[in-house]
């Protein structure tokens, strides 16, 4: 037996603080589909089984005739608007993108890179002359290791898909290319995948291998020729391995590999960002070489006249209009970087991408005319990232875009953050956005008339990735603009550890709960810096404090409901509720409710409900008839004598022209007087009644000579 079933109490306490916990995740979610429903089904519940309760303690009496209609059109308004909601939670989906979108045999590619099967159109984009060095260089007898290295955008991954692997691949070529892209995963699994998918192998058959020598030398044996394995995107090596001793395993066993050249002919062919080119610097020390002019190969950026050839090829492909004159202009003095004079292969592909979907033929054209209205080149990132937004008229939807581009980037490195799945993105923004509005938002990212993120594999399951680091830069400015909560929430959990640790890190500076909602809201888009542990530890101890805040109120609150309900049961309470219920009651029953009163010794509020609620004369009568009685039973005479004063001036309202129901009232005012001992007050009052008794003529269901007799018998009574 647990605890919390042998104590009734505890159990109590256990559900409400999960209750509690649960409406503090809506409200820290945002999910206002439940928390709307949350508050109708409240309501309903409040309106139905509490509605005594309502009208009891809201009001003491009876509640204004507009109460309870209004109440219902709030809970109707409620419930409409969880509706409402629901509707918005539930958009259509967006197809899934198909083979065609992800692989197109098209000059225009966007951010995208040239394929494998892309090969006849990049081989005559001005390429030519850097891939057939390269490729003498990785097929020479005494090639094993080299570089590729170019400044993002400079189109390494294209370079290597699109021209370097499809030679590889070639019926003349004496190797087989494997292209090999790195991400978060471990290096030596992504080589693995490359190779069972590549060879057409097994993945169990190389499972087993944990050193990059055997595993080479299975695959090799499986290909019956050498192997040239393109490692792509290796600064995802450095970005997921900061650490050097994380980077360690990796090393050593490319050291193992190198070490032993006659264990096999294959190679590798390192490719990465050039402003990450010093971090190859430990790797070649711990190789022991020394690599020569042949094996460092750099991928420069297109000279102008290169640039004005790729775009012809381009415009011919996509059959647009040219004007080569026109062209060559642009790229010499706008395309052109100030630094160096040259230009990236990515502003080209962005250009001619933002120009072919255009929806005007004038439009759709490279000449002075197009391009003059189509804005000019500076913050050509920028405004294309925002005018393919601009598909997004939802800002909800655009805002939701924004964050999963936020997601796919490591934004301290500056470079992508490798592939995540739709599982991974839905767990990383479950605190900003609904999991059906992540799926949506990835699934239009990854369109191919979108193209900002590209669908990749990751053990077996749809990845996405950020198109192009070049994209950052311009995503961090559209954060700025879009997602100015972001920037709110790093600049206040900045301040705010820089308190806490300036001040011995006293639990008085930890985060309010109103602060630790601001920043958790904003969690995927904290920018740590070299203060992550303390942040972290700051987060997570003000988190632990406000939740221990809520239990203590949500324990006390509902200990103080127990005790509330406790004493509503108890004798004195549930007196306490008769007193509210004859409040209540006092409209419809006025006469039963004045006596209750009455009795209960509250002999002001009781003849208060008379003198509101009662305008006929018999039922004054029966309560100064009751009243009477009830003084002859009260232990102090003054009281009594109190008593019987108010009802004499009560029985002056009653209509005397009927004076059956006065005579009633004074002659029962008379007996209880009488029976204090207070013979005169007695008789004055009995001929009062004789009096009001004899000025009257008989009327139908009235008789004079009966009211007398009555009043005879009074008299007779007093002795």
């Amino acid at each position: 037996m647990t605890p919390e079933s042998s104590n009734p109490v505890l159990k109590t306490v256990k559900t409400a603080d999960r209750f509690i916990r649960w409406v503090a995740t809506l409200i820290l979610q945002g999910n206002w589909y439940m928390l709307l429903v949350l508050g109708g089904v409240g309501l309903a519940l409040l309106g139905g089984f509490l509605h005594e309760w309502i009208n009891i303690h809201l009001f003491g009496d009876a509640p204004p005739s507009w109460f309870w209609p209004i109440y219902v059109i709030v809970m109707v308004l409620v419930f409409a608007g969880a509706l409402a909601a629901a509707i918005a939670n539930l958009r259509k989906p967006v197809p899934a993108p198909t083979a065609a979108d992800l692989v197109e045999r098209k000059a225009i590619k966007a951010l995208r890179p040239f394929d494998r099967q892309d090969a006849d159109v990049f081989c005559q984009l001005q390429r030519q002359t850097s891939l057939r060095d390269c490729y003498a260089a990785v097929t020479a007898e005494r090639y094993r290791f080299g570089i590729l290295m170019g400044a993002s955008g400079c189109g390494k991954t294209s370079f290597l898909q699109a021209g370097l692997w499809p030679q590889l691949s070639g019926p003349a070529s004496p190797h087989q290319g494997i292209y090999v892209r790195f991400s978060d995963r471990e290096p030596l699994e992504s080589i693995r995948q490359a190779l069972a998918s590549q060879l057409e192998i097994p993945t169990d058959w190389l499972r087993g291998e944990s050193e990059l020598l055997t595993l080479l030398q299975k695959a090799e044996q499986a290909a019956q020729t050498p192997l040239v394995l393109m490692l792509d995107q290796f600064e995802q090596f450095f970005a997921h391995h900061p650490r050097k001793p994380d980077r360690q395993p990796f090393i050593d066993t490319l050291c193992h590999w190198y070490r032993q050249p006659d264990a096999t002919r294959s190679s590798l062919l390192i490719s990465i960002r050039a402003d990450l080119y010093h971090e190859l610097y430990d790797l070649q020390m711990a190789l022991g070489c020394a690599l020569g002019p042949q094996e460092v190969m750099k991928l420069d950026k297109f000279y102008p006249t290169e640039a004005t050839e790729i775009l012809a090829v381009i415009a011919d492909t996509e059959q647009l209009p040219f004007d080569r004159r026109f062209v060559a202009e642009l790229a010499e003095q706008e395309l052109a970087s100030r630094e160096d004079g040259l230009i990236s292969p990515v502003d080209l592909q962005i250009l001619a991408w933002m120009i072919e979907r255009q929806k005007g033929d004038d439009l759709r054209a490279f000449n002075r005319s197009a391009f003059q209205r189509f804005g000019g080149v500076e913050g050509l990132l920028t405004r294309f990232l925002e005018r393919t937004l601009d598909a997004r008229i939802i800002p909800q939807q655009r805002q939701t875009a924004v964050k999963v581009l936020l997601a796919l980037t490591d934004l301290d490195r500056q470079v992508r953050s490798g592939v995540l799945t739709l599982a991974d993105l839905q767990a990383q923004l479950r605190e900003t956005a609904k999991a059906e509005e992540v799926a949506e938002a990835a699934t239009w990212l990854a369109r191919s008339d979108v193209r900002l993120i590209t669908p990749q594999d990751k053990d077996g399951t749809v990845g996405y990735e950020l198109a192009h680091e070049r994209l950052i830069p311009a995503l961090m400015r559209l954060a700025g603009k879009e997602l100015s909560e972001a920037d709110r929430a790093n600049r206040l959990l900045e301040q705010r550890v820089n308190e806490w640790l300036g001040n011995q890190q006293r639990r008085r500076y930890l985060l309010s709960w109103g602060e630790l909602r601001q920043i958790e809201r904003q969690r995927p888009y904290l920018i740590w810096g070299p203060k992550q542990t303390q942040k972290e530890r700051l987060l997570h101890l003000s988190r632990c404090y406000v939740n221990s805040r809520l239990r203590t109120v949500g324990a006390v609150a509902l200990v103080l409901v127990l005790i509330w309900g406790w004493l509503w049961f108890t004798p004195s309470g549930q007196i306490q509720r008769v007193r509210r219920m004859l409040a209540v009651e006092a409209q419809r029953y006025p006469d039963h409710v004045a006596i209750a009163l009455v009795k209960d010794g509250r002999v002001d509020q009781g003849f208060n409900v008379v003198a509101k609620h009662i305008l006929s004369s018999a039922p004054k009568a029966g309560f100064i008839e009751e009243v009477a009685q009830t003084a002859l039973r009260l232990s102090d005479p003054l009281q009594a004598q109190d008593f019987l004063t108010r009802s004499l001036a009560l029985s002056d309202s009653i209509d005397d022209r009927f004076p059956g129901p006065k005579s009633q009232a004074l002659r029962a005012i008379a007996v209880a007087y009488g029976a204090l001992g207070e013979p005169r007050a007695a008789v004055a009052v009995l001929e009062q009644a004789t009096a009001s008794v004899m000025t009257k003529p008989d009327t139908y269901g009235y008789s004079k000579s009966q009211e007398l007799r009555a009043i005879a018998a009074a008299y007779g009574e007093l002795g």
